[in-house]
């Protein structure tokens, strides 16, 4: 005695077809994303705070550059206590605000 097709479970395996297997897959919908300016905008900020935070609070390449100058106007006797106060005055309003 044999039994086949016993409550046609050979329907329950889903074989492609041949025609099938090689065809495209198609996306019938499609996803988008809007970004807003606003976000734009305070992604764009929070880049440059980082930048800022992450670089150095002494420039010393400046630094360097204003001694030279500075040691140069001293020995050739051009600047004076005036003008180095003046400049002394400065430099603390820059540092302090």
């Amino acid at each position: 005695m044999t039994i086949d097709r016993v409550n046609k479970i050979n329907n329950a395996y889903n074989v492609p077809k041949k025609n099938e297997i090689n065809k495209p897959y198609t996306v019938k919908t499609k996803d988008s994303v809007n970004i807003s300016e606003n976000a734009k905008k305070t992604s764009e900020i929070a880049k440059y705070i980082e930048i800022v935070k992450n670089a150095p609070d002494i420039r010393s390449d400046k630094v360097k550059q204003a001694k030279i100058n500075l040691q140069s106007y001293m020995k050739d006797s051009r600047i004076d206590g005036e003008v180095l106060s003046s400049l002394t005055e400065k430099i603390m309003k820059v540092i302090i605000g």
